[in-house]
């Protein structure tokens, strides 16, 4: 069994967080037909779009299930810090969540930019991954792995900087209508005063 991820992982382009990669999850996908089980990936298109909403699935067992934790408890936390900066004093973290990451989300969230913060997440994201394939070689593990990073590669090649600052020029200018219109009522207002 081990012979015959060690074929087809070798057989894999060398990805590296930060790096582009042509090599896609579709192209990758392709590859599995023929040389996995139909079982082997499912598990990896599972994995790959589980969605990790609000509660851990228990499809998954040892090192797989540990990944789905940790995704988790990231956006948990990400959601508590989201609720609290918009003011909601009170968010319970579940007492699933893994809170050792709390002081890295917390840096990437606070960054100057959504990109930086992304990055860092993703960062923290290909850590992990790097600390579940400890010690695994060859394996199925190695092979969720692989596709996870990919998976992390392949979102990067989606970031845009001139859709970003698109979608900031859309949000800044909605803002800044919001407060010329108030701050005209306001004008009024005291003119009557």
């Amino acid at each position: 069994m081990a012979k015959k991820y060690w074929y087809f992982l070798i057989s894999l382009p060398y990805i590296k967080f930060g790096e582009k990669s042509e090599f896609t999850l579709k192209d990758c996908f392709a590859a599995m037909d023929g040389v996995l089980t139909l079982d082997e990936i499912a598990l990896c298109q599972e994995v790959v779009q589980a969605p990790f909403e609000d509660a851990i699935s228990g499809t998954f067992s040892g090192k797989i299930a540990e990944w789905e934790r940790f995704e988790l408890s990231l956006r948990r936390e990400l959601r508590a810090l989201r609720e609290r900066r918009r003011g909601v004093t009170e968010t319970p973290v579940s007492p699933e969540s893994d809170r050792s990451y709390s002081t890295l989300i917390k840096e990437a969230f606070e960054m100057e930019s959504p990109l930086e913060m992304e990055l860092a997440l993703d960062r923290l994201r290909w850590n992990k991954i790097e600390e579940l394939l400890s010690g695994e070689f060859y394996t199925k593990i190695s092979l969720v792995g692989y596709v996870l990073q990919l998976k992390i590669i392949e979102r990067h090649s989606s970031f845009r900087e001139e859709y970003g600052q698109r979608n900031f020029d859309k949000a800044f200018a909605v803002v800044d209508r919001y407060i010329r219109k108030h701050e005209e009522s306001l004008e009024e207002g005291d003119r009557y005063e």
